[in-house]
């Protein structure tokens, strides 16, 4: 919903998949202030070299504090 605080974004719902009711759970994740420094705008030089080396094709990038940065997901059959 627009302008819904993130804390508060969050889903669930009772769904049938290939016969089997199934419950799913989604919470949104904000970008927190130790997220930015690997995911941030003014990432340090060193690190992004790491973050280079070890995960090339990385794009999460230029998050601002407070953005979306993921969610959260559950889904377990329903007896």
């Amino acid at each position: 919903m627009v302008g819904e605080p993130i804390s508060e974004i969050e889903h669930t719902e009772v769904v049938s998949n290939n016969g089997q009711s199934e419950f799913r759970y989604m919470k949104a994740i904000s970008a927190k202030g130790l997220c930015l420094v690997c995911h941030g705008e003014n990432i340090a030089p060193e690190l992004t070299t790491k973050i280079d080396q070890f995960y090339s094709q990385d794009q999460a990038a230029n998050y601002k504090l407070g953005d979306i940065r993921g969610a959260f997901s559950i889904v377990r059959d329903v007896p």
